[in-house]
């Protein structure tokens, strides 16, 4: 019996141990993935500052290492608060402090110029990785640079606007030779010659996907004006934005299509392609001189 009492009052205090680690981590204030140490805030710019509290009421504390200022904003009754933030010139490297009674601290951030690098497979291919640029080996011994910041965004899609991201690389990285490997080549490159040019910190957004067409970067309002696509847009609103009715609507429309084709291609009989069988006639064919349509 008493060894039954020994294990219980220890398991007892187990959970009390738990269920206080818990506590902690709800307390915290969450930040978008993008707001990290190491970051870089664009110069003399107002910059949308927004989390997560607890709390769910009251205020959150804003405090800079380039201020003495403190700020406040504003805590709804779902927890979200926003704060519009007056940044300074290109300095740093600063600390922000942000408090509900339970504080978060950002490290190292710096103050310069913000540039967003998106695009396909040109803007993707990175410096080493599958890219591998004209002297990739000397670039990367030489790219240790605490005044470049770099934060690759980790693929991802969505039919709605989204208020959060993540990177591939944890958060936002100092340049080195290891953070940069797999980073955009032409977004380097521009940051390095940047931050040569004006002498102030450069942080660079990598946001890239090879192959990927455009239609599937552009907002809905903006496809609605397009004449080519604004059908095809409303049927997306039409199904409510849903994944996953999207995706049955996609399949359906490409079987559709498929079949058409399959029916009107003559090298196609009763389902089986003809152009790449032995016995393939190529008599009728005609001789075409290449380059050519």
């Amino acid at each position: 019996m008493a060894f039954n009492k020994l294990v219980m009052k220890r398991i007892y205090c187990l959970l009390c141990l738990v269920l206080c680690w818990v506590g902690l981590l709800q307390a915290k204030i969450v930040l978008p993935g993008y707001f990290s140490d190491n970051m870089v805030l664009q110069q003399n710019s107002i910059v949308k500052v927004y989390g997560l509290s607890s709390k769910k009421a009251g205020t959150v504390e804003i405090r800079t290492g380039w201020s003495d200022d403190i700020f406040r904003a504003d805590v709804n009754e779902n927890g979200h608060w926003f704060f519009e933030l007056q940044t300074p010139k290109a300095g740093g490297p600063y600390d922000i402090i942000f408090s509900d009674g339970d504080e978060c601290f950002l490290h190292n951030v710096l103050i310069g110029e913000v540039w967003l690098c998106s695009g396909q497979s040109n803007m993707e291919m990175p410096v080493s990785g599958w890219g591998k640029v004209m002297n990739y080996e000397a670039e990367l011994a030489m790219a240790n640079n605490s005044s470049i910041r770099l934060f690759k965004v980790q693929k991802n899609t969505s039919l709605v606007p989204q208020t959060d991201l993540r990177s591939t690389m944890g958060e936002w990285k100092e340049c080195t030779s290891e953070s940069l490997a797999n980073f955009s080549a032409l977004g380097y490159f521009f940051a390095r010659n940047l931050w040569r040019k004006l002498d102030v910190p450069i942080g660079i957004i990598d946001c890239t996907w090879g192959g990927t067409p455009i239609e599937g970067w552009s907002s809905y309002e903006a496809m609605s004006n397009i004449p080519n696509y604004s059908c095809k847009v409303k049927e997306v609103k039409k199904l409510n934005f849903d994944r996953e009715s999207l995706r049955k609507k996609y399949e359906s429309d490409r079987k559709i299509w498929q079949d058409l084709l399959t029916s009107s291609d003559k090298g196609c009989l009763n389902g089986t392609y003809r152009w790449t069988g032995v016995d393939l006639n190529e008599e009728e064919w005609s001789e075409v001189r290449l380059p050519n349509y």
